[in-house]
């Protein structure tokens, strides 16, 4: 605890879900925190619970000039930022027939532009004070399965940025980490998996969503250790160590569901038709 104590952490999408338990974790242990979220009315609820050790501003992640605005008064709040969590993100379930071309933009916009935008934007504090960047991504964007492809490419594109930000910043002495989270219990990941289209895969049950408490407090002890990797849970560390074995026994269960539900759908109104001819 003693290594977040004093220090000053930006966050994105602190509003609700990770970034606002992992707002709330930080300052039990003593640390302050930057807090930005685009809804206003949830942030504002959040900090005024925590109090003196936050400061906080609405901000789209998708508009460089705000968070340029945010970056450099958060610093002048605290004297410096310490660490970055690029977290916010948002999702869309639709078959790629289906989806229009806006959402996929607005999908990717969020979660892969907000997280190069917000690492831009806090750059030169990081620099001046050795600090950490940690993006937070998902096991998606290591091992995808269907009706999620603009936030499968969006966390598969943070993956690699966060890879290649690695090697660059390494001489200017700023670390940086990727969080791979895998069904983290947050509203947006249950209102994901209930969706009809992901019905038939039973994900809730299959994975077992993990308390957000576990995901904010991994992200802490990333952030004072400053971690290479965070994964939650661990068992999450498998699609990292062999992605590609990984990728082909999903894309068979997968098939496997989706075969089956269609299966029980086709007797189920072949069943109707006999009896209501």
């Amino acid at each position: 605890m003693a290594r977040i104590a004093g220090k000053t952490v930006f966050i994105t999408g602190a509003g609700s879900g990770i970034g606002q338990a992992t707002a709330q974790e930080l300052v039990r242990r003593g640390g302050r925190v930057a807090m930005v979220d685009a809804n206003a009315g949830a942030l504002g609820e959040v900090a005024a619970r925590l109090g003196d050790a936050v400061w906080h501003a609405s901000v789209d992640v998708t508009a460089h000039d705000e968070l340029l605005a945010a970056a450099a008064a958060a610093s002048k709040w605290a004297d410096g930022l310490d660490a970055v969590v690029a977290n916010a993100a948002v999702n869309h379930i639709a078959q790629i027939r289906d989806i229009e071309a806006s959402d996929f933009d607005r999908v990717v916009a969020v979660n892969l532009g907000g997280a190069v935008r917000t690492v831009l934007a806090a750059l030169p504090q990081l620099r001046r004070t050795e600090g950490y960047v940690l993006l937070v991504c998902s096991a998606s964007g290591l091992v995808q399965g269907p009706y999620q492809a603009a936030y499968n490419a969006s966390k598969a594109g943070l993956h690699a940025f966060g890879n290649t930000i690695r090697q660059e910043l390494a001489q200017d002495g700023v670390r940086v980490g990727v969080a791979y989270l895998n069904a983290v219990a947050t509203e947006a990941a249950y209102a994901a998996m209930r969706d009809p289209l992901m019905a038939p895969l039973r994900v809730e049950k299959v994975m077992r969503p993990r308390p957000v408490a576990e995901a904010a407090a991994a992200i802490s002890d990333a952030i004072a250790r400053r971690s290479r990797t965070v994964y939650v849970p661990r068992q999450a560390r498998l699609a990292a160590a062999q992605p590609a074995l990984l990728q082909r026994f999903t894309d068979r269960w997968v098939a496997r569901r989706l075969t089956d539900a269609t299966r029980k759908s086709s007797d189920v109104y072949g069943s109707a038709s006999e009896v209501n001819p």
